[in-house]
Formats: C-alpha cells, sequence, structure tokens
C-alpha cells in the first residue's frame, strides 16, 4: 500500500511539473496561427505579406500579437532560417543614427534601443544610397542585409523573442 501511494505522489509530482513546464511556454507561443511562424531556437518568426514603411509594419506587427514586435535577426542560424523560410525581402527591426553607421535594434514601444553587434550584410551594403537609407532588410542578394528607405513600403518580419 506504501508503494502504491508513494508511486501516486511521484506520479502526480511529474504531472504538476509538466503541467507547469507547459503554462511557461505557452506563454512565449504564438497564439495567432492565421500567420505562418516557424521557431528558430527560443524566437518565433511570421511576416507580413502587405508592403507599408517601417514605422507602420511596426504597429502591424504589434497587432498580431501583444507580445510581437518587428523582427530582428540576432544570429547566423536565423538569418539562415529567416531567409529559407521567407526568401524574399523584409524589414527588420533595425535603424541607423544620422548616416553614422551605428546600427539599433527596435525594442519595441518603451524598450531601450540596442546596438547591433552581428551583421550579415550583402555585399556592397550597407551603402546608405542618395543618404537616405536609415532601416534594415534581409534577403537581398541571397539573404544578406541591405539598407534602406524608412518610408519605402516593403513587407516585414515579425517575431515573439522569448
Amino acid at each position: 500500500m506504501k508503494s502504491k501511494m508513494s508511486n501516486l505522489v511521484l506520479r502526480i509530482c511529474i504531472l504538476t511539473l509538466f503541467v507547469e513546464v507547459l503554462a511557461v511556454q505557452g506563454q512565449c507561443m504564438p497564439t495567432n496561427w492565421n500567420y505562418a511562424w516557424f521557431k528558430v531556437g527560443k524566437t518565433w518568426f511570421t511576416k507580413l505579406d502587405v508592403a507599408r514603411p517601417w514605422l507602420e509594419q511596426i504597429k502591424e506587427c504589434k497587432k498580431i500579437e501583444a507580445k510581437s514586435v518587428i523582427g530582428t535577426i540576432r544570429t547566423k542560424d536565423e538569418s539562415t532560417m529567416v531567409h529559407s523560410k521567407f526568401p524574399e525581402l523584409l524589414l527588420l527591426g533595425a535603424f541607423e543614427i544620422k548616416a553614422t553607421g551605428q546600427w539599433f535594434w527596435w525594442n519595441g514601444v518603451g524598450g531601450s534601443p540596442e546596438q547591433i553587434k552581428n551583421f550579415y550584410w550583402a555585399s556592397g551594403e550597407p551603402s546608405n544610397d542618395r543618404g537616405i537609407e536609415g532601416c534594415l532588410m534581409t534577403g537581398y542578394s541571397g539573404g544578406g542585409w541591405n539598407d534602406v528607405s524608412c518610408f519605402a513600403k516593403w513587407k516585414a518580419l515579425c517575431e515573439i523573442r522569448c
């Protein structure tokens, strides 16, 4: 009888732990499956299929999910996977400070911008063509990054980073 009781207690503990793990994972998982989400490491990515300027895409990414923001690519693995799933030009959540060569990730309203550490520029980029390219896109020339005008209309990458 004692063995059955300890076995039952063990099963309840395991079940409780499993439910807690699922609850934590669920907090960092998309709920709007009208978009084609995929996961790289601890980050979920999707895209917006309507072309808009950068600031509008920031708002549109937020509309998908309360916790989603315009996408950032932090690793070579993320860069490769995003390009393989979405082999097209997509705006990223990055901007340059006044043509200084200092690029930052947008971390949402109220979040502090974070200086970009790893760059995946396409050959010849950034070019700051006509002195007006202060935003960033991926998918250029085989998946590399390109600086673009923040006012030009492009599709965008969105993310939920856990």
